[in-house]
């Protein structure tokens, strides 16, 4: 006895052919591929940034060597400064930063972007009125830019800082990108804090 299906196109019923029925084997090949890499390449792309800020550059030791101004010598004790911890981790922040709106920019362009009024983002926005408000009242507006030696936290980095945190509220909307973020933060933190109890011991 023959079987048949309905045709959407004709309103008459057709024999149901091997080519017409599902193919449950391709289905369930999808889903072993996506059991075993849990995130998209997308959803992966999105985030990057935010698993770049907290997994690489707490790690950054580069060494950095500036000559001071001087007009600021009497600030400091030597003429040049030697920094290892600060300078390109400000540097790779606001690569970071720049990174997210990127990403946030290419969302909104392909329409999976979606902004909801909230104010959750006015003490946000109180806080970045009064960065850029000192920033450009400042007697020292180098300094106020790009901070000073051995803390190069700036207006660009305190921005980019308030970049990240919108990002992160608009980018990881899925558990599994907010579990990776949590677990390279985890390792982040693990590699750190294994450095610094060598360190108690000597090594």
């Amino acid at each position: 006895m023959k079987k048949y299906k309905l045709n959407k196109k004709k309103p008459a019923l057709v024999p149901a052919t091997k080519k017409s029925l599902p193919s449950y084997k391709n289905k369930d090949q999808s889903q072993n591929r996506s059991n075993f890499f849990p995130i998209t390449l997308t959803q992966l792309a999105s985030v990057l940034p935010l698993l770049i800020a907290i997994g690489a550059v707490p790690l950054v030791v580069l060494l950095n060597v500036e000559s001071i101004p001087t007009e600021y010598q009497n600030y400091w004790m030597t003429s040049h400064v030697f920094d290892f911890f600060s300078y390109y981790k400000a540097q790779m922040v606001v690569f970071c930063a720049g990174f997210t709106i990127f990403n946030v920019a290419y969302r909104d362009a392909r329409g999976n972007l979606q902004l909801n009024s909230n104010t959750i983002w006015l003490p946000l926005l109180i806080y970045l009125f009064f960065v850029l408000y000192s920033t450009f009242n400042s007697d020292h507006l180098q300094i106020s830019l790009y901070g000073f030696f051995e803390r190069y936290e700036g207006m660009w980095v305190l921005l980019s800082y308030a970049v990240l945190m919108i990002g992160a509220y608009i980018l990881a909307n899925d558990s599994t990108q907010v579990k990776l973020i949590l677990a390279v933060w985890g390792g982040s933190l693990l590699v750190i804090s294994s450095i610094g109890v060598f360190q108690m011991f000597g090594f």
